[in-house]
């Protein structure tokens, strides 16, 4: 299968599937390929069909398997099997370049796959490529990839492990939210929705700079404290585009103080807020109400 993900802010790791395609594609394209040539070799050697049993082809497909992934960090391997039809033994060396030249097709209806399904969102701007699954150690497929994404960042460092370790992450972020677990359920169609942030949210002090509080597509409910860089006590907290949601102002200090901000976010999109100025303890409260239609 050919998945595309979609980081939208990837705020607290949570990404959202754009499209997919499923289609056979991968590892065992490339193991069948390597098993009909050794199948070729054997019986050109011993004038049988080794194919005719299936006991004897799978062993050749297991072995095809041990090849692709000894390929993947040698320039040899060998393929050996005892007793593989009727007493006869199989022993091929294989080269990483044969192995390439015997992948080739399968590489180009890979890249192909890809390079069409990719037009059909040619609106997107990829910047990260995950390489899943054990035969994404093959250096060519990976130098194809990398063709396809030059302007991206391939991680490739596992490929077969990555997704074992990113359902572990992902559930260890999930566990973060446990009023979401509470209340998310899957759809029929094996989806799950999760409300976020439509925008960032951000403080902005007057005649000052602004901080992000609530980056994009941030899991709700959330809650958060900052405390702001810039002093002032006159305060905007905005949307995306500076769109003003509210004004808060609290006393303002005979001395410079630092002043901190609590936001809750609810998940109808509500919020609250409390300004506090650390040093005197004043603070302001502000409600702003959900938008029409969350």
């Amino acid at each position: 299968a050919v998945v595309i993900n979609a980081e939208y802010g990837a705020a607290g790791g949570m990404f959202s599937v754009i499209d997919h395609l499923d289609q056979e594609l991968g590892g065992k394209m490339f193991d069948q390929s390597v098993g009909k040539f050794l199948c070729t070799d054997f019986n050109k050697k011993n004038r049988c069909v080794v194919e005719e049993n299936p006991r004897s082809f799978s062993k050749v497909l297991k072995a095809s398997k041990t090849a692709k992934h000894n390929l993947s960090t040698l320039n040899t391997s060998e393929c050996s099997i005892e007793s593989l039809y009727e007493g006869l033994d199989m022993i091929t060396n294989l080269s990483r370049p044969r192995f390439e030249t015997l992948i080739e097709a399968d590489l180009k209806k890979l890249t192909d796959t890809l390079t069409r399904f990719i037009s059909l969102h040619s609106e997107l701007t990829v910047s990260q490529v995950v390489l899943a699954g054990g035969c994404c150690k093959v250096s060519k497929l990976q130098s194809r990839v990398s063709n396809i994404f030059p302007d991206a960042k391939i991680l490739n460092s596992s490929p077969d492990e990555v997704v074992s370790l990113g359902a572990a992450h992902h559930a260890s972020i999930i566990a973060q939210y446990p009023d979401m677990k509470k209340k998310t359920e899957m759809e029929s169609n094996g989806t799950v929705v999760i409300p976020v942030t439509p925008s960032a949210i951000s403080v902005r002090v007057e005649g000052g700079g602004t901080t992000v509080v609530v980056p994009k597509h941030t899991p709700l409910p959330f809650t958060t404290e900052v405390e702001l860089a810039e002093e002032g006590n006159v305060f905007f907290i905005e949307a995306e585009a500076g769109k003003c949601l509210a004004r808060a102002e609290i006393p303002k200090s005979e001395e410079n103080s630092k002043v901190s901000l609590h936001v809750e976010v609810f998940e109808d999109c509500g919020i609250e807020a409390i300004i506090k100025d650390c040093n005197t303890n004043e603070r302001t409260s502000v409600h702003i109400p959900a938008p029409t239609g969350a």
